[in-house]
């Protein structure tokens, strides 16, 4: 059985430099996370991971800051 977080635990690891994903989003291989590095004129902001090089800027949904499926990935 693997563990399942709430968003405060996730913000919490995205804030010790991990990723984090949920199970409730449809696109696979999504990946959050916070960064300090200027990507797209934008400096420490959340962000997801859609592709080896693709990133948007992300702001959590009210169902996102609720749900407590949340998944913690190892910090690289």
């Amino acid at each position: 059985m693997k563990s399942i977080y709430s968003f405060e635990a996730a913000l919490g690891h995205m804030k010790e430099g991990g990723k984090v994903s949920r199970d409730g989003w449809n696109g696979k291989g999504l990946t959050a996370f916070i960064t300090d590095l200027e990507i797209a004129d934008c400096h420490t902001q959340l962000f997801v991971l859609q592709s080896a090089s693709c990133y948007n800027q992300w702001v959590p949904s009210a169902s996102d800051l609720l749900a407590r499926d949340w998944q913690l990935h190892e910090v690289e």
